[in-house]
């Protein structure tokens, strides 16, 4: 939905909320990684 929230913004010329909305959706991009990887060092998983 964020991303639709985006193309909208470009395409109505408003480069603000655009920008606004792409920083934040790169942070929580940032976040979600940053909690897998403390996840997976907590509780690592073994394949057999």
């Amino acid at each position: 939905m964020i991303s639709i929230a985006i193309y909208e913004h470009v395409e109505t010329i408003n480069y603000a909320d655009a920008h606004t909305l792409s920083a934040g959706l790169l942070v929580f991009s940032f976040l979600v990684l940053l909690f897998v990887y403390t996840a997976n060092r907590r509780f690592p998983v073994h394949l057999r």
